[in-house]
């Protein structure tokens, strides 16, 4: 007789009986379900065929992912870090199953990953993390790779497709390995937005260790590359700083990038004390960077001559979306946007807010693609 599925004994009221809370044993694993979850992390049916091989063979972990498969992911406000656009937001996990899931997390908090040290913050998805944040600070009894180490080896970690690291520390050179899952890297971001930016230090070392990643955000206070860099899979790059290094602009802009679809830069820095000048921009505009879509350069005080340089770029035609937020943009930038405008037949999103335009240089500014935000953070 066909055994019923472990949500149709649900259902039915049928509970398995599990026994309590130990130090981690090792998992009953089944690798061919596995591989079918890491074809397509986003599916839910695989989740719900291991689900039923985990209850099988006694492991909590496959109720947790048949009621986390039921749950609704809503945005968890108080992680919205309006500074960040190219992750998404995160999420919690709500309806009607959610408290089952969260009283499982809290009775199997070993076995299940749910134990995290202050700060730190996962969000779920079909009995997995889906992202993890990890707050370091040096009053820590472990160093930041045995706590970064610890946590990427939990059994919950195993698909894990986004990984932010808050360290009041440099933080490249001690990454270890990342799981063959791990899709984004978030560095210097704190899981409350209002937490001050911390100094990120030599990132070197990070290409090495993320040449399988797509999506890469830095975000600290200040940073630094030595030389150039290759990434052949990067698709985003975003830098949120409040003064971008001269030599880390200069690695960026001459790195090899054959894959970069959006490449954020905050410039940073007042008027002419900033580190990175309109010279600069030049090796930017030069590189080919056959596939990006979507440009910033954000906080730029040299906006207005930023854009006489990137006029003549090869990549100008390919652009769909334009940030220069938080800028000094004036009526002189925007006549150079207006002459370059027939380059950009591509262009769809414009982001001229928090600059210093007047009423009319926002209805001027409205005139130059399909979507134009001018106002708002």
């Amino acid at each position: 007789m066909a055994k019923q599925s472990w949500w149709r004994r649900l259902v039915d009221g049928k509970e398995l009986v599990y026994p309590e809370d130990e130090p981690a044993p090792a998992p009953e694993r089944e690798p061919l379900l596995e591989a079918a979850i890491a074809a397509d992390l986003d599916a839910i049916d695989p989740y719900l065929i291991y689900s039923d091989w985990l209850c099988d063979h006694g492991d909590p972990r496959g109720e947790l992912m048949a009621l986390q498969a039921r749950c609704k992911a809503k945005p968890d406000d108080g992680r919205w870090n309006f500074a960040v656009r190219t992750l998404d937001p995160w999420t919690v996990l709500d309806g009607e199953h959610a408290p089952r899931a969260r009283a499982l997390i809290e009775r199997f908090p070993i076995r299940l990953g749910g134990e995290l040290d202050p700060g730190d913050h996962v969000e779920w998805h079909c009995g997995y993390w889906k992202r993890l944040h990890v707050d370091y600070v040096p009053q820590s009894p472990f160093t930041l790779e045995r706590r970064i180490g610890t946590a990427l080896r939990q059994e919950s970690a195993r698909f894990l497709r986004t990984l932010s690291i808050h360290a009041k520390a440099p933080i490249a050179e001690r990454l270890p390995e990342l799981p063959p899952s791990l899709r984004a890297l978030h560095l210097g971001g704190s899981a409350m937005p209002t937490t001050a930016l911390e100094w990120l230090g030599d990132l070197s070392a990070l290409w090495a260790r993320a040449r399988s990643l797509d999506t890469i955000v830095l975000q600290g206070s200040s940073m630094m590359f030595r030389q150039p860099f290759e990434a052949p899979v990067l698709k985003s790059l975003e830098v949120v700083t409040d003064d971008l290094d001269k030599r880390a602009f200069h690695a960026i802009a001459h790195s090899e990038l054959p894959a970069i679809e959006t490449l954020i830069l905050w410039i940073g820095g007042r008027d002419n004390n900033a580190s990175v000048r309109v010279d600069d921009l030049r090796g930017l505009a030069a590189n080919p960077l056959p596939n990006l879509r979507d440009l910033g350069l954000v906080k730029c005080a040299f906006v207005n001559r930023a854009l006489e340089v990137i006029a003549d770029a090869p990549w100008l035609p390919q652009l769909r979306v334009l940030d220069l937020s938080r800028g000094r943009l004036t009526a002189r930038g925007l006549d150079v946007l207006e002459r370059a405008r027939a380059r950009m037949p591509e262009l769809r999103y414009l982001d001229v807010s928090q600059n210093r335009l007047d009423d009319a240089g926002c209805k001027r500014a409205r005139t130059l693609a399909p979507q134009v935000r001018t106002t708002g953070y």
